[in-house]
């Protein structure tokens, strides 16, 4: 046996030993940090940014992108070897078992060392264990061995956003050599888009979000992405524009339809936001106490008692400073 399959056999050891105690201790991973508002208090200030996009639709933070399609390299005499622990890794990565899925994919990466296809299901696992640091290591070699490869590139991203390093991501993927590798990728330019959101750089964050669209286009959380980055931006009709797109690709996005009744209420179409705002309370069956409904009965009262014109408040009601 070569020494990189004697380290990679004392790394798998360790690696396993300490799952073992995280599943003991974590039988069900906690959700992903930045998963949606959901209804109550997480929606109570709407004026100050847009919540984030629909619960309904699969979000960049919510799991590494999908296994790769292609076989992995393998060793003629351990091809069968990898290939059936790979599937049973993926069988247990489907059953949430993620203890069994660590153990076969390490078996597979004992076979397959350099076999970046392996060592990103590795990083998966721990992703989606909330091991970030783990992950992170897992997709950077895989990267280092094929740099063309997207999955590893994509899911290091992923990676970065769920421990606030937007930076990171920018970093990453703003590089122009991956620009042109993944020019055909709405996921690439999708997490360049949050990554530049994340920073502020809504100049850039935009277009990289218009280029994702374009390349799917039946992608509603794409729309209510860059709503936000519009919302963010100040470009108040933009962003209707773009939450009523998310709203028209999937009726059940009821975040897209929060977001759209503030960017609503900044253009001062009161009759509009109201209606969005009520879209959003019953078909994300609010509670009674959910902050979104005193809002409600302020719009209605501010719809009901516009300011006269000519006043401080009137000149604010029609966007003017």
């Amino acid at each position: 046996m070569r020494f990189r399959h004697w380290l990679g056999l004392a790394l798998a050891l360790g690696m396993m030993s300490c799952a073992t105690t995280l599943w003991a201790d974590e039988a069900a991973p906690p959700k992903p940090v930045d998963k949606p508002a959901a209804s109550g208090a997480a929606a109570a200030k709407p004026a100050d940014k847009p919540a984030a996009g629909s619960p309904t639709t699969a979000k960049p933070g919510d799991k590494p992108a999908d296994k790769p399609a292609d076989k992995p390299v393998a060793d003629p005499m351990s091809s069968s070897v990898v290939v059936t622990n790979l599937n049973d890794g993926d069988k247990a990565m489907g059953k949430k078992d993620y203890a069994t899925a660590l153990s076969k994919f390490i078996i597979a990466w004992m076979e397959t060392p350099d076999n970046p296809a392996v060592l990103t299901r590795i990083g998966d696992v721990f992703f989606e264990t909330k091991k970030y640091p783990e992950a992170s290591r897992f997709y950077a070699l895989a990267i280092k061995l094929n740099d063309g490869y997207d999955k590893p590139l994509l899911n290091l991203a992923r990676t970065y956003m769920q421990v606030n390093r937007a930076d990171q991501v920018v970093m990453l993927l703003e590089d122009a050599k991956r620009q042109q590798t993944f020019a055909n990728s709405f996921r690439y330019f999708h997490l360049l888009g949050l990554g530049y959101t994340n920073m502020k750089q809504y100049d850039k964050a935009i277009p990289a979000l218009q280029n994702a669209i374009k390349l799917s286009p039946e992608s509603p959380f794409l729309y209510g992405d860059l709503g936000n980055a519009q919302y963010l931006s100040n470009h108040y009709e933009e962003a209707v524009q773009s939450y009523s797109k998310a709203v028209e690709k999937n009726p059940n996005d009821f975040m897209a339809m929060l977001n759209r009744s503030v960017a609503l209420e900044k253009l001062n179409r009161l009759p509009e936001a109201i209606a969005s705002l009520q879209s959003f309370l019953t078909l994300s069956k609010a509670a009674d106490d959910n902050p979104q409904r005193k809002r409600l009965e302020e719009l209605k009262a501010k719809a009901a008692n516009p300011p006269e014109k000519g006043t401080d408040d009137a000149k604010k009601s029609d966007g003017k400073k």
